[in-house]
């Protein structure tokens, strides 16, 4: 019983030190990208100031990247596409690796030390730097095929290879250096479905257009298609609502109202004006 206790002990030690390194500095106007698996992309809203926070908790379960919204070098949505199709494969195989690493390492360990004393410590040690030299292979090859200017490639990717709770997220490390110089609009473009990009880039095209202008924003998407977004109504998610903010695509149940979070008056969907 108490050998239990101190498995379960070890486990959410290492499980604690695996999240802590998902831990991530946002700069202030920074946006924060996350996903569980393969599962879709989210977008935050920009940070109102600088701070820390848990991007990818559980890597490579989990993904996860902090984008400034206007860096100093800005690299196009194109891109930012081509990066993550150069590195597609790698990222995906650094995933399986970093499963598998961090399972091992976290429940095998644990395990190997309870059943077979210093002789399994030394076995999971050993099974433990093989995957992560593999890792930091891979990802040394991910880096580059960045290029010099974006991935670090070499000694950094291998340091950070010799701990398994990094190794274990490599595979957002690669995703992180692709988003290199990426404004917060462009990585939405790419990451976020059409629909989902939509929603959310909306109240930054309004208040370009009527409060003041931001060139990032115009830069990666244009002024033609910031005007498209502003002038027609978002897509409906609930059937039942009559209109919506012009501004943050909020939906209400009446047209007779103001958004309480923008302020502005709502607009009918168009067949309620009809």
């Amino acid at each position: 019983m108490a050998l239990g206790l101190v498995d379960g002990g070890l486990v959410l030690t290492f499980g604690a030190l695996v999240a802590a390194d998902g831990l991530a500095r946002v700069p202030a106007r920074g946006v924060v990208f996350g996903r569980a698996s393969f599962g879709a992309w989210r977008a935050g809203q920009p940070a109102a100031r600088a701070g820390f926070r848990l991007t990818a908790p559980l890597a490579p379960f989990t993904s996860g990247i902090v984008v400034p919204w206007a860096p100093a070098t800005i690299v196009s949505a194109a891109e930012f596409t081509d990066r993550l199709s150069r590195t597609d494969g790698a990222r995906r195989m650094l995933a399986l690796l970093g499963a598998t690493q961090l399972l091992g390492f976290v429940v095998g360990l644990p395990a190997a030390v309870a059943y077979w004393s210093g002789a399994g410590l030394i076995a999971a040690l050993v099974v433990n730097l093989v995957i992560s030299m593999a890792i930091a292979a891979v990802a040394r090859g991910a880096m580059r095929s960045l290029g010099p200017s974006v991935g670090d490639g070499s000694g950094a990717r291998l340091l950070r290879a010799l701990s398994p709770f990094s190794a274990a997220a490599a595979s957002n490390d690669v995703l992180r250096a692709a988003a290199t110089h990426v404004p917060a609009v462009a990585a939405a473009r790419v990451l976020l479905p059409a629909a989902t990009f939509a929603r959310w880039v909306r109240p930054f095209a309004w208040d370009h257009v009527r409060v003041s202008a931001d060139p990032v924003l115009s830069a990666c998407v244009g002024e033609d298609e910031i005007a498209r977004w502003i002038a027609s109504a978002p897509e409906r998610i609930d059937a039942t609502a009559l209109g919506y903010c012009p501004r943050c695509a909020a939906e209400f149940a009446t047209v007779a109202a103001e958004c309480p979070g923008c302020g502005v008056a709502v607009s009918a969907f168009d067949e309620v004006s009809r």
